[in-house]
């Protein structure tokens, strides 16, 4: 399996935004799977499962990797093409703007709301769980800087998530998610401004 694959067709794209085919795709980028294994990982019923699995093959973001006969039936072992993904910056730019702002927002949108429904479970357990120490670290920072200083700190962050990556093992005991946004604010002009209104 490849560390890193990039999205470079759109309906690849639209297949992530989806959160629970992002769930499955992240879950066979670490181990191969049957439907039926990855829709108990994932607490979900398999059925619910095997159209996303079809999508997820025919977009080539999973691959079918063995198969095996168990009492009559063929079981379909599955694994990710890649550990992670990555977005081809050169297939929004090739695209009509509303469409690759709509690809963009989707795929976002979908990143985020599997963020936000993880961390969601994660409280709930720890409601119902008060001694499990979840370990949950939700940061937010604005700062003004140069281009030249934020161009260090993303080096800087490359070199960390790096690290995180590496961090990756088989033998692991707890799964670990990182989201990260890093983006600049562009200011609203001033004739849009609100308190030029007042």
């Amino acid at each position: 399996m490849d560390k890193s694959f990039l999205l470079n067709d759109l309906e690849q794209i639209k297949a992530l935004a989806d959160p629970l085919r992002m769930r499955i795709f992240k879950t066979l980028a670490r181990e191969i799977l049957t439907t039926k294994q990855v829709a108990d990982l994932l607490d979900e019923p398999p059925t619910k499962l095997y159209r996303h699995v079809q999508i997820l093959e025919k977009l080539k973001l999973i691959k079918l990797v063995r198969t095996r006969t168990k009492r009559g039936i063929v079981e379909k072992y599955y694994q990710a093409v890649a550990k992670d993904i990555q977005v081809d910056s050169k297939l929004f730019a090739s695209m009509p703007r509303d469409e690759s702002l709509r690809a963009y927002y989707e795929l976002l949108n979908g990143m985020l709301q599997t963020t936000l429904n993880e961390i969601s479970r994660n409280l709930e357990i720890k409601q119902d769980h008060p001694e499990k120490n979840l370990h949950i670290k939700l940061i937010r920072e604005e700062i003004r800087t140069t281009p030249e200083k934020i161009e260090a700190l993303r080096d800087q962050l490359d070199t960390w998530i790096k690290d995180f990556e590496a961090a990756d093992q088989d033998d692991g005991e707890v799964d670990y998610h990182l989201t990260l946004v890093l983006y600049p604010r562009e200011p609203l002009d001033k004739k849009e401004s609100p308190e030029e209104d007042e």
